[in-house]
């Protein structure tokens, strides 16, 4: 992998991830680490409590470096084929043996993705060991050559608790040298800000409110995984817009008292929110704001050049809606006040392009 190519990979990683250093590190070695000449493989697991995007991550990356990445979830009841491909029923009718469509299985991809991997039965494991020690499928008379540089298993379950288990495991841990706890070094407001920002854009006005109350969560020990607080944000939009609004409310807000699992202590919750709101309240404002802005120009934007009367009402608007924009207490140091600066800059923008539009 040259220079170019994991700048771009660190490039797309840093537009939505928080903290993904270590993955990315991760799973560009192991991809770049395979020896064509030995047949050697470097292989990864991701393992750490669900929500941190263990399977955004590896499939972020699976996109980028292969047009076919091989992409399988698996469970305790997962069967033979759902690994090896679909049973070959043609060869089946023949004899006794099972056989499978090897072709169609992740052996016939340089890049594959076991979700869960670690779930599937005991037996197929063996068999999975055996497959990535001799870079080829045995069964029988039956040999399939493995095409895959780099198979990535994540998982919930902790590799060193799993190699435990028994001498086979063990055995099967050791064919995965690279193994990352996909987990945050921190959990304050600036890293939950980071990741609404770039998970959620266009709703990014409001990462500072959201991020000062998930980090006050986990300031007390019970952390909020990067999925549980992008839903808590989720959940407010929706109740905004199930009351047909895309601004949103205090009262929106109160929906989390009854719908996150966090609301379980109501005290605690309704006082980490009233303190967000005396703190951020100026981010709502701020989101309405864009909002209002985005309607305005796409309007603009379709306006014909003769709507002379519309044109000179919409544009008093814009430039009274960046007056009220400007106007808005942000101080320099807050995560909202590049958003203010950014809007500011898309309705001067707006402005000028129309007018230079209109005068032509």
């Amino acid at each position: 992998m040259d220079a170019a190519s994991y700048e771009r990979l660190q490039k797309a990683f840093d537009s939505t991830f928080v903290h993904y250093e270590l993955v990315l590190d991760a799973l560009a070695t192991a991809f770049a680490e395979f020896e064509p000449s030995s047949g050697v493989g470097a292989n990864v697991i991701l393992y750490g409590r669900g929500g941190f995007g263990k399977s955004e991550m590896a499939r972020t990356f699976a996109q980028l470096v292969t047009m076919t990445p091989f992409v399988q979830s698996f469970g305790a009841s997962s069967s033979e084929e759902a690994v090896w491909g679909e049973l070959n029923l043609r060869e089946l009718r023949d004899g006794d043996a099972l056989s499978f469509h090897l072709e169609r299985s992740f052996l016939n991809h340089d890049y594959a993705i076991f979700e869960e991997g670690l779930d599937l039965p005991g037996r197929i494991l063996d068999d999975l060991k055996d497959t990535l020690s001799a870079r080829c499928f045995r069964r029988g008379t039956v040999q399939y050559q493995m095409r895959t540089r780099c198979l990535v298993i994540y998982t919930n379950h902790d590799p060193d608790e799993y190699r435990k288990r028994g001498k086979s495991e063990e055995a099967l841990m050791q064919r995965f040298p690279i193994q990352v706890k996909v987990e945050w070094p921190s959990y304050d407001a600036k890293s939950y800000r980071r990741m609404y920002q770039g998970q959620i854009p266009k709703y990014a006005d409001l990462a500072p409110l959201f991020a000062q109350i998930v980090s006050g969560i986990s300031d007390t020990g019970d952390i909020v995984a990067p999925r549980e607080a992008l839903h808590m944000l989720r959940t407010v939009v929706q109740r905004a817009r199930s009351r047909g609004r895309e601004l949103i409310t205090e009262a929106d807000m109160k929906i989390l008292l009854g719908t996150s699992r966090f609301g379980r202590d109501t005290t605690r919750l309704q006082a980490l929110i009233k303190d967000a709101l005396d703190a951020c309240g100026a981010h709502i404002t701020l989101n309405g704001y864009r909002l209002t802005a985005i309607r305005y120009v796409q309007e603009l934007n379709r306006l014909p050049t003769d709507a002379l009367d519309r044109y000179v009402a919409l544009t008093s608007d814009l430039e009274r809606l960046r007056d009220k924009v400007h106007a808005l207490n942000i101080p320099a140091d807050d995560g909202g006040f590049e958003a203010k600066q950014s809007l500011l800059k898309s309705i001067t923008q707006a402005l000028s392009t129309k007018g230079e539009r209109h005068d032509a």
